[in-house]
């Protein structure tokens, strides 16, 4: 169990790291690979199959609504992604959905990484880290 309970209506700090300090975007077609998996998974329905073709058009696909997702599964305020992590700032929509949308997050994206460039095991370290915002001050640091 999670020490920190997600909350609905509450926003949090998320980040993780890659494991050992491995470069989790070594191009920028890993990086929009990235960026296009945040908002697939941000949906109740299964993330569509990727393939190898331009993900970065599957954004303004589901922006202009071609691609059902279902309801956001979290609410995307911002994020900040590192050569070796990334951090999310992330609103509760309903109690749980940011364990959903984190694990469809990293298995994804680990995934992709794995089989790009044929290697097994992790890529992210056990678990993701959050911490709850109280109010501005913490997002002012």
């Amino acid at each position: 169990m999670r020490e920190i309970p997600f909350v609905a209506d509450e926003y949090y700090h998320i980040y993780a790291h890659s494991v050992g300090d491995l470069e989790l975007f070594k191009n920028a077609r890993d990086f929009e690979r990235f960026i296009v998996t945040l908002f697939l998974a941000n949906g109740k329905k299964d993330i569509p199959r990727l393939d190898r073709s331009s993900d970065l058009n599957r954004v303004w696909v589901i922006r202009d609504g071609k691609i059902n997702l279902g309801d956001p599964l979290v609410d995307i305020v911002g994020f900040c992604v590192m050569p070796n992590h990334f951090h999310f700032l992330l609103g509760e929509r309903k109690d749980g959905n940011i364990s959903i949308f984190m694990h469809r997050v990293l298995v994804s994206y680990a995934k992709y990484f794995n089989l790009k460039y044929e290697r097994r095991g992790h890529v992210f370290e056990s678990k993701f880290n959050a911490k709850h915002i109280v109010d501005d001050n913490y997002l002012l640091r």
